[in-house]
């Protein structure tokens, strides 16, 4: 919970990752050589980020180690392009997202790590499109959005075997889903910002709860097709406040119980 690692461009220049330290607010840049770096993510028990960049025209996943001490490599070999990548707690499993451009081109992929070389489907392709992977801290529920009813809905299935149940989540839209640290809530977001928590049972097989409003979000930046915003081990939200000039800075959401209380509503 010391560390955050974003993408960040200054200046005008194209984005690459880096480092944030919270403690003393140093920052590093660790990707190189790349243009377009975004969606970094910690491979678990590792020192190591994995991140989408451009590189030779091709959008690919990267992993470096997080303090640069060693050389940016890509995670997978070939011309497969990817748009995100969520690890499981083990660091055993990536799901991986394949590079969409339109319409049921956006599809889930699971890479074993050290043994497979490259990823195989992990639901069957439709003319629908899967994106925005997160797999509970439990390791045994993933995450994700559909737009299979026409709209964006977050579901839940089974993980790695998700042919075995699936659950819908929102119930007007939804999307960015996050699980809390300790697994006992997922939140997201609905079309307008309005930020979502819904309290879950991981064991022994998922349950759920309604969505029940935390704060208005719509200050803060939104990725359509993927997480625009983090959740501290401490369970505040680290989102990226946007203003009327196109300014963008970092924050940390410190009082959504407080505000959700004066809504009336029980904390989740």
């Amino acid at each position: 919970g010391n560390r955050v690692a974003l993408s960040y461009a200054s200046g005008g220049s194209a984005s690459d990752i880096w480092i944030k330290d919270l403690t003393n607010g140093s920052m590093a840049k660790i990707s190189s050589n790349i243009t377009d770096g975004d969606r970094p993510a910690w491979q678990p028990g590792s020192n190591r980020i994995a991140y989408l960049a451009d590189l030779d025209g091709r959008h690919r996943i990267f992993t470096r180690r997080a303090d640069g001490s060693d050389e940016q490599r890509p995670l997978l070999p070939g011309e497969e392009q990817s748009d995100e990548i969520a690890y499981d707690p083990s660091g055993r499993f990536a799901v991986i997202r394949t590079r969409g451009t339109e319409v049921g081109t956006r599809w889930l992929r699971l890479l074993e790590l050290g043994v497979d070389s490259t990823p195989r489907d992990l639901l069957p392709r439709r003319a629908y499109d899967r994106f925005a992977p997160t797999i509970s801290p439990d390791g045994r529920w993933l995450a994700y959005v559909s737009t299979e009813t026409g709209t964006s809905q977050v579901m839940v299935r089974p993980f790695p075997n998700v042919d075995s149940a699936r659950y819908a989540i929102s119930q007007t839209g939804g999307a960015e889903p996050r699980w809390s640290r300790d697994g006992s809530r997922l939140f997201f977001r609905d079309s307008r910002g309005q930020m979502f928590a819904v309290r879950t049972g991981l064991r022994p097989t998922f349950s759920h709860d309604p969505p029940a409003p935390l704060f208005n979000g719509s200050m803060f930046l939104s990725d359509g097709y993927h997480q625009g915003y983090d959740v501290h081990p401490d369970g505040r939200f680290l989102m990226v406040r946007t203003s009327s000039g196109g300014t963008r800075a970092l924050s940390l959401i410190l009082n959504w119980r407080d505000e959700l209380e004066s809504l009336g509503t029980s904390t989740p």
